[in-house]
Order: C-alpha cells, then structure tokens, then sequence
C-alpha cells in the first residue's frame, strides 16, 4: 500500500471524532449546529481527498467494453 492511501483513514476518523468535539463546541457555525457543518465539511473534503489521491494514484484506468 502507498503511503497516500493513507489519507482515506482520515474522512472515517474525523467524521467520528466530530461527535467527540461537539460536546464541548455549542455554537452556530453560519447559522446551522456545529456538527452539521462538521460533516458537510468533510463530506466535501472527503471528495478532494479522494480526487487527490486518484491523481497521485499513478494507475491508468482500465476502459472495460
């Protein structure tokens, strides 16, 4: 496994640790609950993880008929 590949571990923990950081965070973040904008967040975040591994994958797709 390349060490990029590691970066898909960090969507999975930071969506779990969120509920962890929002006990102690009560507040709005642009108007909607903290853990909320949390895991939209890194809905989208995910989505650039995984574009930017992709690219740095090295592997050429494989076009199937």
């Amino acid at each position: 496994m390349k060490p990029i590949h590691w970066l898909a571990a960090l969507p999975l923990i930071a969506i779990y640790s969120g509920g962890l950081i929002a006990q102690h965070v009560h507040s709005l973040v642009l108007g909607i609950p903290f853990l909320l904008f949390w895991n939209g967040l890194w809905a989208v975040l995910t989505s650039a993880i995984m574009a930017a591994m992709s690219r740095h994958d090295g592997r050429e797709c494989e076009e199937q008929p």
